[in-house]
């Protein structure tokens, strides 16, 4: 499949003023390999069946919000600061409320009100 030139803005995080370049919307293809990336990398492990032969199960849940976050931000943040270089760890490394901002804006590309925003204004 030949890839399509996208859309994309720069928004700017306020404490530190860095400048981010996100896509402006991801499509059906993104969203379900972020999703398929993110159940990959969790571990379900069964054991200690009990009585009624129901296993106690260990799932790391609290990190699989984390790594769907994390493959959001590969997919979504094209550049940060012009750099196209270890862009999830510099977003990770942002202070939090530079962080939530991004996030924030990530948000509204994965839920779509984004592209409704912009639909509307026209």
């Amino acid at each position: 499949m030949e890839a399509q030139t996208r859309e994309t803005k720069f928004i700017e995080t306020p404490i530190t003023k860095t400048k981010v370049e996100i896509k402006t919307y991801i499509t059906g293809r993104e969203q379900q390999n972020v999703e398929v990336n993110a159940h990959e990398n969790m571990v379900l492990k069964a054991k200690n069946l009990d009585k009624n032969k129901t296993p106690e199960m260990d799932v790391p849940v609290g990190n699989f919000g984390a790594l769907r976050s994390n493959e959001y931000i590969k997919v979504i943040v094209v550049s940060v600061n012009d750099s196209k270089e270890n862009i999830l760890d510099t977003i990770l490394d942002l202070p939090l409320p530079d962080f939530n901002f991004v996030a924030q804006e990530l948000n509204k590309i994965i839920d779509g009100s984004e592209f409704d925003e912009k639909k509307t204004v026209n």
